[in-house]
């Protein structure tokens, strides 16, 4: 589970006060898509070369939810933790995607 503060309460991932949105869009599926990607080369993996076990055990490609996507990146990334909950605040998918992508793409660049 993870959690987050907001105004001065801690919430869980289950009784997070806003409602995901536009997490079911033609727009947040390429973002998932743009994002599995980015991820693969972030964090230098070849699924196809990984073993079945280690491929179950990230899911990552096999996720297509892209609010669960988001959700499952986000705390992957070496990112301090200011930038972790803005990512947790965003309730729009669409909007935590691109988030996520251009951390990947400024990490990308820095490495």
């Amino acid at each position: 589970m993870s959690w987050c503060l907001q105004a001065g309460r801690i919430f869980g991932s289950g009784d997070w006060p806003c409602e995901e949105s536009r997490g079911q869009t033609a727009e947040a599926a390429a973002l998932s898509g743009a994002t599995i990607d980015a991820y693969r080369i972030y964090a230098n993996l070849d699924y196809a070369a990984m073993p079945k076990r280690l491929q179950v055990r990230l899911r990552l490609p096999n996720i297509e939810d892209p609010g669960m996507l988001a959700a499952s990146v986000a705390p992957l990334l070496s990112t301090g933790i200011e930038q972790r909950q803005h990512l947790l605040e965003a309730c729009d998918v669409v909007t935590r995607l691109e988030k996520i992508l251009e951390l990947l793409k400024v990490r990308q660049q820095a490495a």
